[in-house]
C-alpha cells in the first residue's frame, strides 16, 4: 500500500510543475483556472463512477452531509490559495510549505483521536515525534540574522496547507460511505458548481490550448 501515496505525490508534483506554467506564464486568474480544472476532473471521471460508483445511505444524513459540505469549503478555500502562492511564486519556494500539510494531518488526527474515535485516527508516537523534527527542520530552514524569514506567497501556501490537511481529516469521518471514487467525484463536482456560482468565470477566455493543457493537468 505504500506505493499508493508516493505514486500520488509524484503525480501532485507533476502537477504543480505544470499548474505553474499555465497560471504564470498564461496569466491566467486563479478563479478561472480552479472553476476550469475542477471542471475537467469530474468530466474524466465520470466513466470511472460507471465502475466505481458506492454511496451508502449513512452519507445523506444530515450531520455526515454537513461534514462533506465543510470538506467542499475548505478544499476551495485550500486551492485557491495555494493557486495564488504558486502563481507568483517560485515552485521550489512553495514546496517546502506545503510540507507543512503532512505535519498539520497528523497532529489534528491526533486531536481527532481524543475528540471523536482512536479507530480512525492514529496517536501513535512513533509518527508524532518525527513529525515535530520535520516541522522544526523546516521552520529553522528559514532562519536569517536571527529572526523567521517568510514572505507572503509562503504564508499563504502554508495556510492552505493547514486547510488541505484539515479537508483530509475531515474527510476520513464520511469516506467509509463512498468509494474513493465517488468520494472524489461528488467533492469535484461539488467545489466546480460552487465555484462557478460564486466567481462567474468567463470560459471565453480560455483558448484550445489552455484548455487542453488544463485537462491534461
Amino acid at each position: 500500500m505504500i506505493y499508493i501515496p508516493i505514486i500520488g505525490a509524484i503525480a501532485l508534483a507533476g502537477a504543480a510543475v505544470f499548474e505553474k506554467i499555465v497560471l504564470r506564464k498564461r496569466k491566467l486568474d486563479i478563479k478561472l483556472y480552479q472553476t476550469a480544472s475542477f471542471l475537467s476532473i469530474a468530466l474524466i471521471m465520470i466513466p470511472l463512477i460507471y465502475f466505481f460508483w458506492k454511496l451508502d445511505v449513512e452519507a445523506f444524513e444530515l450531520k455526515n452531509i454537513i461534514i462533506f459540505l465543510l470538506v467542499v469549503v475548505f478544499s476551495i478555500i485550500a486551492n485557491l490559495l495555494v493557486y495564488y502562492s504558486i502563481k507568483w511564486e517560485k515552485v521550489t519556494n512553495i514546496e517546502p510549505a506545503k510540507m507543512f500539510e503532512p505535519l498539520f494531518v497528523i497532529f489534528l488526527a491526533v486531536i481527532f483521536s481524543f475528540l471523536i474515535s482512536d479507530e480512525l485516527f492514529e496517536r501513535n508516537m512513533k509518527f508524532i515525534i518525527p513529525a515535530f523534527i520535520g516541522g522544526g527542520a523546516l521552520i529553522f530552514s528559514h532562519i536569517k540574522k536571527h529572526h523567521l524569514d517568510f514572505n507572503k506567497y509562503f504564508l499563504v501556501a502554508v495556510v492552505g496547507s493547514f486547510f488541505f490537511a484539515l479537508e483530509l481529516v475531515l474527510s476520513r469521518l464520511i469516506l467509509n460511505f463512498y468509494s474513493p471514487i465517488t468520494f472524489y467525484f461528488l467533492r469535484c463536482s461539488m467545489i466546480f458548481l460552487i465555484s462557478f456560482v460564486v466567481f462567474r468565470p468567463n470560459f471565453k477566455k480560455l483558448d484550445p490550448k489552455i484548455k487542453k493543457e488544463i485537462f491534461f493537468i
